[in-house]
């Protein structure tokens, strides 16, 4: 089975950059069998679909420490990653560190399977990021979720942000020194939530590389990404995949969109059977639907709607559009004109 988020079946699920950047290089082992165990092909953990079932990532790690007898294995492994996923570049691309933690609770949801990261503020102006509260059976997981959100905050403002406190829902496992040191700040246990608290000034920190175009691009993405995970069914969940690469000029195969979507070719191809359709069939309906809404928009000329569509000239899409449709784009743009 695939594990999906949006997909109550499997419960809660983590991001699969994420697991990918918590376990171990030199320990492909636990790698392959979380792959295996979910029917999810090696290469594509890092699909920004791909989810991991969060109680076997939690045992993945917790099986870590004791062979390590390192007990603060999530932390560890957290201060060591280098994350360069979606809510890095979403944050890096912000112009304050503000309006980076206001895009991660917009998108927290996408991080561990549909359930929010908050942001509360106190009454000296500081900020309370509020990871989701999890038992002490994935205690793991949550240590290295704010020592991964630390580092991100870190890399993308500079060394002067400072976290000011951190808070564990559960207690102690080592040392308080041992927490404090990897932190870089008090560490307190047994709180009612998660939390990473920064102050007012750190808020106001700017961004090192802020750019708004490759913002709205990454909103965008993460727009679609939950949409696609929140439906219903894999017609609809390749429609939405094969929708945005059109609408991006590309013109994915199904082994490519197969990927995206973490499943094996013949699996999705199964699937798509099953619901009485075929890649072929939805990837020609996508596109005949965006090419009426580029025609109709008249912003584009035939060469470069038939170039956006991934054609390889005017003639090719004038052909196909002409077999969808029964006539030519020409003549449709001018009945859909009189009609209008």
């Amino acid at each position: 089975m695939t594990a999906r988020a949006g997909d109550p079946a499997h419960g809660r699920t983590l991001r699969g950059e994420w697991v990918d950047a918590l376990l171990p290089a030199e320990a492909p082992d636990h790698r392959s069998r979380l792959c295996d165990r979910h029917g999810i092909p090696a290469n594509a953990i890092r699909e920004p679909m791909c989810r991991i079932p969060l109680d076997d990532f939690s045992a993945e790690l917790q099986h870590l420490a004791e062979l390590r007898r390192e007990p603060l294995i999530g932390i560890r492994q957290a201060a060591r990653a280098r994350p360069r996923d979606l809510f890095y570049y979403l944050m890096a691309a912000q112009d304050r560190v503000s309006t980076a933690l206001d895009h991660l609770v917009r998108f927290g949801d996408l991080l561990l399977a549909g359930t929010p990261i908050r942001l509360e503020m106190g009454s000296r102006g500081e900020a309370q990021v509020v990871w989701p509260t999890l038992d002490a059976a994935h205690r793991h997981v949550s240590e290295a979720a704010l020592m991964m959100l630390r580092q991100i905050l870190v890399e993308i403002a500079g060394p002067e942000l400072r976290c000011e406190e951190v808070a564990l829902h559960h207690g102690a496992i080592a040392p308080l020194a041992d927490y404090e040191s990897a932190f870089g700040c008090p560490v307190r246990f047994d709180r009612s939530a998660h939390r990473l608290v920064l102050s007012a000034a750190a808020l106001d920190l700017r961004t090192r590389r802020p750019n708004s175009q490759v913002a709205e691009r990454l909103r965008r993405f993460a727009t679609r990404e939950r949409e696609v995970l929140a439906s219903g069914t894999t017609r609809e969940r390749v429609q939405l995949v094969l929708r945005a690469a059109f609408e991006d000029g590309a013109d994915p195969s199904h082994a490519a969109v197969a990927q995206r979507l973490v499943s094996p070719p013949q699996r999705l191809q199964r699937a798509l059977r099953r619901e009485g359709t075929s890649f072929h069939a939805i990837a020609q309906a996508v596109r005949l639907d965006l090419a009426i809404r580029l025609l109709k928009a008249g912003e584009l000329t035939l060469a470069e709607v038939a170039q956006h569509l991934g054609f390889a000239d005017k003639s090719s899409f004038f052909r196909a559009f002409k077999r969808w449709t029964g006539r030519a784009p020409g003549a449709f743009v001018l009945d859909s004109a009189a009609n209008s």
